[in-house]
């Protein structure tokens, strides 16, 4: 009987691990990446945006090598999957980044859909964030 692989050798796996820890670098561009096509197309808008946010949270975050990674990979690990991973392998503080990323990306129209907010919730939930009511 095979063992299932922990958090941590998913994400070495999937490229997401440096040294033995979680690369907060990597994250951000799945992360973004599993956002950017979650709908099945890259939006020039929500790419752009991704992007800036994530240069600001994320040392090292190149918005070329982003736009590259979603339109050579469309289908990255779904949010879902990332957050599932990312509760047993990062502490609260780096969970928190992600988070924020996301909400931020979430808010870049101005609103925030019901659609967006269930995923937010969700994504509060698996991360073992909380999340407001």
């Amino acid at each position: 009987m095979s063992e299932t692989p922990s958090a941590r050798e998913t994400l070495a796996e999937m490229g997401l691990m440096k040294n033995g820890a979680p690369d907060m670098l990597e994250l951000g561009y799945a992360f973004g990446a599993g956002m950017v096509v979650a709908d099945g197309r890259i939006d020039p808008d929500e790419l752009y945006f991704t992007a800036a946010l994530a240069t600001e949270l994320f040392p090292g975050f190149d918005s070329e090598v982003f736009e590259q990674r979603c339109r050579d990979n469309p289908a990255p690990p779904t949010v879902g999957q990332l957050a599932l991973l990312l509760a047993e392998a990062l502490a609260e503080p780096q969970r928190q980044v992600i988070f924020d990323f996301m909400f931020s990306v979430c808010q870049t129209d101005g609103e925030i859909a019901p659609e967006e907010l269930a995923l937010l919730r969700t994504t509060a939930r698996d991360l073992r964030l909380p999340f407001g009511s």
